[in-house]
């Protein structure tokens, strides 16, 4: 786990909803503790990929996931960017960019 970067902090309301809060100060509420423990460990998530880069399968799935937390809670420029590690981790970026080149090819030369 990095030693730099902490999970953002969690809290439980009056109301027993679960709260994340983000890095402006602002608070997210959240549906479940498992939904604001995947966003409270995004920071974390994402240093390990930028220190590390390492391809696997299961990062690419912890990291689809968090985009869909992100999605459903509406921080969806935090969630393209987590996809596109995603797509980057599970290896998956460099057969799509093989698919654009060969219909960008097959497109001029008709």
């Amino acid at each position: 786990m990095p030693k730099s970067t902490k999970p953002l902090p969690i809290r439980q309301s009056d109301d027993d909803k679960w709260e994340v809060q983000m890095g402006g100060g602002g608070w997210i509420r959240c549906e479940t503790k498992t939904d604001a423990k995947v966003l409270s460990d995004a920071p974390l998530l994402e240093e390990s990929w930028l220190e590390n880069r390492s391809l696997s399968e299961a990062l690419a799935a912890r990291f689809d996931n968090t985009a869909e937390k992100m999605e459903h809670y509406n921080m969806r420029t935090d969630a393209r960017r987590f996809r596109k590690w995603a797509k980057l981790a599970g290896g998956r970026w460099a057969s799509e960019s093989t698919e654009i080149i060969k219909g960008a090819f097959w497109f001029c030369i008709r």
